[in-house]
């Protein structure tokens, strides 16, 4: 058992409980009453709170950026899926059915972590897909400017 002086925690010893005893005798004898309050160290909680925050914003980071990636790869199958080969596709198709389950359930972070590498890797080649494409087309272009002015 302690008490609060001057903002420092000093530890209540029989001396000290005897004067707060004498001296709310004295009050009560004038009819006031002593309020007392008990407080406790909250440090190592926040602390422990504090950890437990850091772990629940990496967790719903992680999310987040699955999320967002699902949704990208989603479009750009739409958009450049036929560029793709059927094996490149269908990792990339597996690895966001892998994703998507996992943000359905009750995914460890590691697991989270673990797919949305995956996806993020299996995607690069969407990503060829598309300068292939562009450079195709820049090709294309060239070709055609080339006709037409001569």
């Amino acid at each position: 058992v302690a008490e609060r002086r001057k903002g420092a925690v000093v530890p209540l010893d029989d001396h000290r409980r005897s004067e707060i005893r004498e001296v709310n005798g004295r009050m009560a004898g004038d009819a006031l009453r002593v309020l007392a309050f008990a407080s406790r160290e909250l440090a190592a909680e926040a602390e422990s709170k504090r950890n437990e925050d850091v772990v629940r914003r990496e967790f719903a980071d992680l999310r987040n950026r699955a999320e967002t990636l699902l949704y990208t790869c989603g479009r750009s199958l739409e958009a450049f899926g036929d560029a793709l080969d059927e094996v490149d596709r269908r990792d990339i198709e597996d690895d966001m059915q892998r994703l998507t389950a996992l943000m359905e359930g009750d995914a460890t972070p590691d697991e989270l972590r673990d797919a949305l590498q995956a996806l993020e890797n299996s995607s690069h080649q969407i990503y060829e897909a598309m300068l292939a494409n562009a450079d195709e087309e820049g090709v294309e272009d060239l070709g055609s400017e080339d006709q037409s002015g001569a």
